[in-house]
């Protein structure tokens, strides 16, 4: 085939839309699909077949990919959905068709992979720049959904693309690929220090966790490649002082956490101030911030004066879709205060703000940064689990029931799973059956990238899909370079807590990060012709 353009052109237009495709994972399915569309024509019209089967042959890393894909086909035979089969099999096209564009494509430049990441750095963090925007004009208050401030992809998603973003951003402020002066890796240094603040501005647990874990891992890493003594010590005692550090904060919130006040029922009052009856339930074990939630409430004297202070109805719903006297009620025992007139004399504009944005605790209000409001939700969840067996709108809990799910259709089909295309099907029929307790809006996948494979392919095909993850990684040598480590680190993590490949953004990122760091061998060392080997 006789190129469309000349060769320096299909590069700029491959190099411009591989950088396009980077800058629109925070923000755009859009433009993600349509650069993808543009690599993959650009790719097809640039010809040049023979040197790109000279690239790819005996390349056992880019077969082993292939296979694992090749799964997926297989799956359509025994699917009963064959539409939905269709469909996940154009999703996880990436996965296939970004490395093979990339093994097969002149090798990146070390400027260009370094102008890509830069690009990729800049759209990142005006995302971030525009998420704080939204934060200090609807969240600075505090709030328990500032996960909104993610207003084009999920906070998750964005918090993994912040993680990969500040690595980045740190190890070239270390080691940047090409000279640059020293303001630069200031700047860098800047990036990573801004990033690493916003992580926790959005309060998003799964890329908190995956920021320490990639950390303590990346130590670990360096005690066994470090030859000088002293460095491996230095390395150890860091590492020590993180794991002790994260490990005695946890303790110290999760013992503030259940620390209790005692109540007597013979103590409690029998009338409000203003001669209304109080209803008392000191049998139910609820607790808001350590102070029990259902005793001292008197509703009409509550229901009077919030129906005075906000213009959401007292019997109405919260902002989150939340019973609203429920948030009230949890929230001022939250402040130690009585669920009475004289406790809502103690609620100022901002607390009545927060209660109608749906704040269950006065505690996303005092902790408006910073891992310990999504540590209390979490530890809230488990309580009530283990009170009420409560599983609605309580991520972590549910995370275990999708993951027992999972575990249950494993058993029914070990070795091939039930198909490309049953696998949701199958895990819907399991809820309907077997968890009448948990709401159909909260009806998703095991949660857990592995264990979903395990269900839609089998034994076999989780096989193939860890061949297929990691056997390029090493085939290519690809741990050899720490900042290619960190990104795999981090895109395996998530993994254990994600489906990470069931949306679009999320297998976008993994294909195009995973391709660029085994197959577009931009990790490796430079050659005299500035090419990278």
């Amino acid at each position: 085939m006789t190129p469309i353009f000349s060769p320096a052109n299909h590069r700029k237009i491959f190099l411009v839309f591989l950088g396009m495709a980077f800058c629109s994972l925070p923000y755009s399915r859009f433009s993600l699909s349509v650069s993808l569309i543009a690599l993959g024509i650009n790719w097809i019209l640039e010809g040049d077949w023979r040197s790109k089967l000279n690239r790819i042959k005996g390349k056992v890393s880019l077969y082993v990919v292939a296979s694992f894909y090749l799964m997926y086909l297989v799956g359509l035979l025994y699917t009963s959905d064959l539409h939905s089969g269709v469909s996940e099999l154009q999703q996880k096209l990436p996965l296939l068709l970004l490395p093979l564009i990339l093994s097969s494509s002149e090798p990146l430049r070390v400027k260009e992979f370094f102008g890509i990441m830069i690009f990729f750095l800049i759209a990142l963090v005006l995302s971030t720049f525009y998420s704080t925007y939204l934060f200090v004009g609807n969240f600075i208050d505090g709030s328990s959904n500032v996960r909104e401030i993610s207003p084009f992809i999920s906070h998750i998603r964005l918090g993994l693309m912040v993680n990969l973003a500040l690595f980045l951003s740190f190890f070239f402020t270390l080691n940047p690929p090409v000279t640059v002066k020293p303001y630069i890796r200031i700047i860098f240094l800047c990036v990573s220090l801004w990033l690493t603040f916003y992580l926790f501005l959005l309060q998003s647990l799964t890329g908190i966790v995956v920021f320490f874990a990639t950390i303590l891992i990346l130590l670990v890493v360096l005690m066994v490649k470090i030859k000088k003594p002293l460095f491996r010590y230095i390395s150890l005692a860091v590492f020590l002082i993180a794991a002790i550090s994260i490990t005695g904060y946890l303790f110290i919130k999760i013992d503030k956490f259940f620390v209790r006040k005692e109540i007597s029922p013979e103590e409690l009052p029998v009338r409000t101030q203003n001669g209304n009856l109080y209803t008392h339930a000191p049998d139910n074990l609820q607790y808001e911030n350590g102070y029990p939630v259902w005793v001292n409430i008197c509703e009409v004297e509550l229901e009077k004066q919030w129906n005075i202070r906000s213009n959401l109805s007292y019997s109405g719903e919260d902002k989150m879709g939340q019973p609203l006297k429920l948030t009230l009620i949890r929230y001022l025992t939250s402040k130690g205060l009585s669920k009475d007139s004289v406790g809502m004399d103690n609620l100022d504009p901002i607390d009545v703000h927060l209660i109608e944005s749906g704040a269950t605790s006065v505690i996303f209000r005092e902790h408006k940064f910073g891992l310990y409001p999504r540590l209390y939700q979490l530890l809230w969840e488990i309580d009530q689990y283990k009170l009420f067996r409560k599983v609605g709108g309580s991520p972590f809990i549910q995370r275990l029931i999708y993951q027992k799910a999972a575990i249950q259709l494993i058993k029914q089909n070990f070795w091939f799973g039930v198909g490309t295309g049953d696998f949701s099907k199958s895990f819907n029929e399991y809820y309907a059956v077997n968890e009448p307790n948990l709401n159909p809006r909260y009806w998703f996948l095991s949660h857990n990238q592995f264990l979903t494979q395990w269900v839609a392919l089998g034994f076999i095909g989780l096989l193939l899909f860890l061949a297929g993850w990691f056997a390029p990684f090493i085939i290519e040598r690809s741990y050899k370079d720490l900042l290619a480590l960190s990104f795999m680190i981090i895109l395996t993590l998530s993994m254990l807590n994600e489906d990470t490949l069931e949306t679009h953004i999320g297998v976008s990122m993994v294909s195009l990060f995973y391709g660029l760091i085994v197959f577009g061998q931009s990790h490796k060392r430079i050659a005299q012709n500035g090419r990278v080997e």
